[in-house]
């Protein structure tokens, strides 16, 4: 669960679930709010979402696709 506070002139963004907990500092609530969800959904997944390189050929998606 995410909680926001304010703290002075920043938000303090703090992340809590299944035994993990992370924080961070904002300058505004709205990068606060979406670093939060992120960070939720994340930690739901399991492990970090993992961008893929746009280059990577299509026998290689497959080789990650079957190894997964």
């Amino acid at each position: 669960m995410a909680s926001i506070r304010k703290r002075k002139d920043k938000y303090q963004a703090q992340v809590r679930l299944n035994g993990v907990k992370i924080c961070k500092t904002f300058n505004n609530l709205k990068d606060a709010r979406r670093w939060s969800i992120h960070q939720e959904n994340k930690i739901n997944l399991g492990n970090e979402l993992e961008t893929l390189n746009k280059s990577l050929s299509l026998a290689e998606l497959l080789r990650r696709y079957l190894k997964n």
